[in-house]
C-alpha cells in the first residue's frame, strides 16, 4: 500500500507492529526514510500487487 503524509509518497510497513492505535510505520519511496506516524495525517493512495 502506497499513503501520502507530508506531501511525500510512502510504504505502509504492514509487517511491522504499530507501537498504539492509530498509528502505523510508514517507509518514504524517495530516501527509504522509516517512521512512526499517526493514520490521521496519511491518505490511501494505492493499493499494489506483489
Amino acid at each position: 500500500m502506497h499513503v501520502r503524509h507530508e506531501d511525500r509518497i510512502a510504504r505502509l510497513m504492514l509487517e511491522r507492529r504499530p507501537p498504539a492505535e492509530g498509528v502505523a510505520w510508514l517507509q518514504y519511496i524517495d530516501d527509504g526514510r522509516e517512521l512512526q506516524a499517526s493514520l490521521q495525517h496519511v491518505t490511501l493512495v494505492a493499493l499494489l500487487e506483489g
